[in-house]
Formats: structure tokens, sequence, C-alpha cells
């Protein structure tokens, strides 16, 4: 039985120090190398690329939430579920309403451009530093944001204190074509609102990889809110063992941190290629 395999990055399998180890990579590499199909879903984009460039993968990833598909062979996206133009509008609005306007991306062609008026924290701010003038993306601070009905509007992403994005979260999620999501962030203790369609999700990303490989089974690795939706399509659910609550009360299994290199190692114990043909 076809089995794909499906990993989330940040708090599953990157360590603390947003790196794969030596022995992630040397595990996965040599099952990738012996057919397995294994792939990563992420609310990273683009700088993800720079993470993932140790790795063989072959299979397309899925990308900002499940908006984006990437083929890493071609090196060129293959699918976008970008956000209808009044939907965008609305979320602009609202954003404007509580002057937190901070990040919005648009694809074009073979690039993400991101737009941004200004940082509300020093969390924002590294943000940025930490992406800009990466291949494939680039950032421009503008006086005023604004969409206009050509534009393919994929996301937008702020970072702050909970009580200071969850009154934003609970307008936002009240747009019919809007799918939010608000969860803490791994590495500083903020947390995340991304804003996106609602016809995007790791989910849904996984289904048309899915179909397109033909397979027969989906196991999925994750630890954090954005994962749950994945986590529950899966026919085996595998969270990490420092995940949050609610991703281990949806789990089928408990396994290894990433500082334990927990995904590589279950693959390594579990992945039986005899299967899979």
């Amino acid at each position: 039985m076809k089995t794909l395999y499906v990993t989330d990055l940040d708090g599953t399998l990157l360590t603390p120090e947003k790196k794969i180890s030596q022995e992630t990579e040397n595990i996965l590499n040599r099952l990738l190398q012996q057919g397995m199909l294994f792939t990563i879903a992420t609310a990273r984009s683009s700088s993800a690329f720079d993470l993932l460039s140790g790795l063989h993968l072959k299979l397309p990833g899925i990308l900002l939430n499940g908006v984006l598909l990437y083929d890493f062979t071609e090196k060129k996206y293959t699918g976008c579920s970008a956000i209808a133009y009044k939907d965008a509008c609305r979320v602009v609005e609202i954003l404007r309403r509580y002057d937190h306007l901070s990040f919005l991306y648009r694809l074009d062609g073979n690039e993400i451009g991101v737009e941004f008026e200004t940082w509300h924290n020093d969390f924002e701010r590294n943000f940025y530093e930490e992406r800009k003038g990466k291949e494939y993306k680039w950032f421009r601070q503008v006086d005023r944001m604004q969409v206009e009905e050509t534009d393919r509007v994929i996301y937008f992403t702020m970072m702050d204190e909970q009580r200071i994005l969850q009154p934003i979260f609970e307008d936002v999620s009240q747009v019919e074509g809007i799918r939010p999501v608000l969860y803490r962030d791994n590495y500083s203790g903020l947390y995340f609102l991304e804003i996106f369609s609602r016809y995007a999700s790791k989910s849904e990303g996984i289904k048309k990889l899915k179909e397109y490989y033909n397979v027969q089974r989906v196991e999925v690795f994750g630890d954090n809110l954005n994962d749950i939706d994945m986590l529950c399509m899966a026919d085996k659910a595998l969270v990490v063992e420092d995940g949050v609550p609610q991703a281990k009360e949806v789990a089928d299994e408990i396994i290894g941190s990433s500082r334990k290199n927990g995904v590589a190692r279950y693959l390594q114990e579990h992945w039986d290629p005899q299967e899979d043909l």
C-alpha cells in the first residue's frame, strides 16, 4: 500500500535552532533514495528553501499553510489558492481599523512579493530582516497598503501578543471567503495570525498530492494548531512530544521531539519499501 508521509517544519522537523539536524538529513535522504514518498507542509513560503537545501525532495511541497504547491525539482509554483478580491479588501479594512497592517503577500509569476506599512514589534522586524533579499521573495515598505483587482493576493501575516491578535482573528473570521489561523510561535512565545483563502489548507494540499500520486494512505507529522486540519485527515496522525495539547488530542501516536530527531527516527523504524511497491 503506497503511503505518503508529510511533515510540518517548525517545531516538528526543524530543531529549536531552526535547522534540520545532520542525523535527520542523513536518514531522510537515504529513505528518499530508496523511494519513500515524503514532503513538507509548512506555514513558511520561500524561506523554507534554504532550510531544505540538504534534502533531496522529489515531491512538491505545501507552503503557506496550503496556499501554494511548490515543485522542488522544477523550482516553480504549481498550485495557488488566492484570496478573492472582495475578501482581500475586507481584510485590509479590518486590519486598518486595528492599525495592524503588517505583511501582505502577492504571487507574481514565480516570485512572492511582500508589502508592509510598518512593523509593530521587534519580532515582526526580525521576521523581515531574516527574509529580505532572499531568492524568490521581495519585500517593499509602502506608505499605504492597497489591493487592486488584478492583484493575486495570497496571504496576510502578523505577529504579536495573543491579547492583541485575538479580536482581529475574531473579526477576520467573519469574512466568508477567509480562513484565519492564530497560533503560538515555536521560538518567541508571541503569536502568529495568518490569513488566507478558505479554500486553502494543509489538508487540501495533501489531498491534491494524494490524488496525483495515487497513494492509498497518508501519515502526517505536526506539533501546532495550524497542523490540526492535516492531522485530522490523515490515516495516522503523529505529534512530537513537545507539541501543543490540542494537537496531541487528535494524535494517534506521540513521537520524539525534533531535538531527538523524532520524525526521521520514526520513519527509519516504520517505513518498509516493500509495502510501497
